[in-house]
């Protein structure tokens, strides 16, 4: 695995020769948008395949895994340009195995949230153990039952304050939520703090809402803001570290940001049963911006994408009008030295896995998780029938 930084004039053909690996890999793995309109800054990650296959006429994804010993979800992680199908075109080439993964099994929860597509999660779901519905999504049902098959464990998120006030006017709300989550075909609940107040889960309702849950054979994960005050979350059977260090008035440095905000979280909760969230966006100030529209500013203004390697992260300059005059503005985001770090951290403490945003993750990032551990093994898949 290697991280490469482009540089003036090189084109996906000329970094290719490069590596000796094919432009159309390169391409795939960190799902570029515009490959002909390479930034120089832009980084990319170069995967190099120890094993590649071409794909005959007739051949199948379930055939190629019998051939070759593989297991399907594998297969499909491996490859995210199959988009998570079975449907195979004769002369594609297939990665059948990167390098060794250097650490060991990393657990993947993925956020569904309003506006991700199917296409996205087909994609998305052989790097998943998890699947978190966020509120009511289109398609959620056709999505629990592609995620049952594929023996993915689907969890419900709500907001923690809500649930707790309307507990507070009647106990038994608490039992027909669940009840009706169940009825749907989820495994389980994830409260999330609120973002207007910062409530956390301190009182106590936690463990109610595990009771609840425990006579019903469901799980219970929490969210825990790093920023907030610390939560109460020890009785839940999975917590997720929310931490985004781009949206604020300064950006701290690795050391003294992710690295001390885990090493804090794993010294308050067990770190066995707990998630790194990897941040899907960059800021425009304090306003999010998905990835490909960052490349689509930076081609835009001719800006160059420069990288801060105490902070790590990267970062552009353009020019755009604002009241008649121009002004700088700065788009941060997280490069991908900066998600190597982090999940060498997820190594290092001993985290259960990473939380990831289906729809806007860069694939780039997916894998390099992938490529760093071992499968996608699922800790709960005991405790349910699929």
């Amino acid at each position: 695995m290697i991280i490469h930084t482009v540089t003036s004039g090189e084109t996906i053909f000329s970094i290719a020769r490069k590596y000796a690996v094919s432009a159309v890999k390169i391409i795939e793995n960190n799902a570029l948008p515009y490959p002909d309109r390479l930034i120089p800054g832009q980084q990319l990650l170069i995967l190099m395949p120890t094993r590649s296959y071409f794909v005959r006429g007739g051949d199948t994804v379930p055939k190629v895994c019998r051939r070759f010993a593989i297991k399907k979800n594998a297969l499909l992680a491996a490859n995210p340009a199959l988009h998570g199908k079975p449907a195979l075109h004769a002369g594609t080439e297939l990665a059948l195995r990167y390098d060794a993964p250097l650490y060991g099994i990393a657990t993947v929860n993925g956020y569904v949230y309003e506006g991700t597509t199917l296409d996205r999660f087909y994609t998305l779901l052989p790097y998943l153990t998890y699947v978190t519905f966020c509120g009511a999504i289109e398609n959620q049902q056709a999505m629990l039952h592609i995620a049952k098959e594929e023996r993915k464990i689907a969890l419900l998120r709500l907001i923690y304050e809500e649930v707790m006030v309307e507990y507070k006017k009647d106990p038994l709300s608490l039992s027909r939520l669940v009840n009706e989550a169940k009825a749907i075909g989820f495994h389980g609940i994830t409260l999330s703090p609120s973002k207007d107040a910062r409530v956390t889960c301190t009182d106590g309702f936690l463990i109610e809402v595990k009771k609840q849950l425990l006579g019903m054979d469901m799980l219970v994960f929490a969210e825990v803001d790093a920023n907030a005050p610390k939560a109460d979350a020890d009785a839940a059977d999975g917590i997720i570290l929310m931490y985004e260090k781009l949206y604020g008035e300064s950006i701290p440095d690795f050391e003294n940001g992710e690295k001390e905000t885990v090493k804090k979280h794993a010294d308050h909760f067990e770190p066995g049963k707990s998630f790194l969230e990897l941040s899907a966006f960059g800021y425009d100030g304090k306003k999010p911006i998905c990835r490909d529209k960052i490349l689509k500013t930076a081609i835009k203004h001719g800006a160059e994408i420069k990288h801060d390697d105490k902070k790590m992260i990267s970062f552009l300059d353009y020019k755009q009008f604002k009241d008649e005059n121009r002004k700088v503005t700065r788009i941060s985001f997280e490069s991908l030295e900066n998600i190597k770090a982090k999940l060498e951290l997820i190594h290092e403490f001993g985290f259960m896995g990473a939380m990831v945003d289906v729809e806007r993750i860069p694939i780039s990032h997916v894998m390099m998780l992938y490529t760093m551990f071992t499968g996608i093994e699922n800790p709960h898949a005991s405790m349910f029938s699929f």
